[in-house]
């Protein structure tokens, strides 16, 4: 045999291509179709369980890598039960490399199996946070309606009375009419003032109260989700090692485990 013979010819794919392809482009995490009798009474029965969901076990396309239902036909008839060629009114069998990697996902955790269906679907890894953060207004609720998209809050603070303003103005040497004689000592336009009982005079000041963006409630529930889908595909990374995929070789997983770092 040459070397040539002998060149592994299989596609060098990182595992997050891999998943992609495996869930978003061939639905392994969903195929049922043909599924042997026995596994798919099982399914059925463990779907309306837990309404209508089966994330308990990973059933991809064809039979389950290692079900048992496949392990009796084989018994049975001494051979490989191989899923064929497509037949009409009959779903053909999907690729085996995906069979592989859902029949593998499903020994993950179910927090970690879920991420990797999740992201794996639209074929890009959770989003993370990096920590930065910048001052924003407080919006208001969706239900309020006005063109203010902000919250204003309003508070009385005690000022001087106009009188304790002139004399304050005359200890310093400062006018108190301009040069026009106009008074200077007088209410700002747009301010809006009271008086107390005991004299004492307040204006009410407006502010728009500021907020973290995005919060750190946030980045650390972000970082934590991509903390849960890393993990997942690192175990899967691992519980693969060493299966010979027909068309397709595991080149790693590039992705880094905490990038915000």
């Amino acid at each position: 045999m040459t070397a040539r013979e002998t060149r592994d010819t299989r596609k060098r794919v990182d595992l997050e291509e891999l998943v992609a392809w495996a869930i978003r482009d061939q639905k392994a995490h969903r195929d049922n179709t043909a599924l042997h009798a026995v596994e798919s009474a099982a399914h059925m029965s463990m779907r309306s369980r837990r309404g209508g969901r089966a994330d308990g076990y990973a059933f991809a396309g064809g039979w389950g890598m290692d079900s048992c239902a496949r392990i009796a036909a084989i018994g049975n008839i001494g051979t490989r039960i191989d899923g064929g060629g497509p037949t009409r009114g009959v779903a053909p069998r999907m690729h085996p490399d995906a069979e592989a990697v859902t029949t593998a996902m499903g020994r993950l955790p179910w927090r970690q199996r879920g991420l990797i269906i999740e992201f794996g679907s639209i074929g890009e890894a959770p989003p993370w946070s990096n920590g930065k953060q910048r001052l924003v207004r407080v919006p208001v609720s969706e239900i309020i309606r006005g063109p203010l998209r902000h919250k204003v809050l309003a508070e009385w603070v005690g000022v001087m009375t106009r009188f304790q303003f002139a004399n304050w103005r005359r200890a310093r040497g400062l006018p108190i009419v301009d040069r026009y004689g106009r008074s200077i000592v007088t209410d700002d336009v747009g301010i809006e003032f009271r008086y107390l009982e005991d004299g004492q005079r307040q204006a009410k000041v407006k502010h728009c109260p500021l907020q973290f963006d995005p919060s750190d409630e946030w980045i650390e529930r972000t970082n934590g989700v991509y903390a849960t889908w890393h993990a997942g595909m690192t175990a899967l990374l691992d519980s693969m090692a060493g299966l010979a995929l027909k068309d397709h070789r595991i080149s790693g997983f590039a992705a880094q485990a905490e990038p915000w770092l």
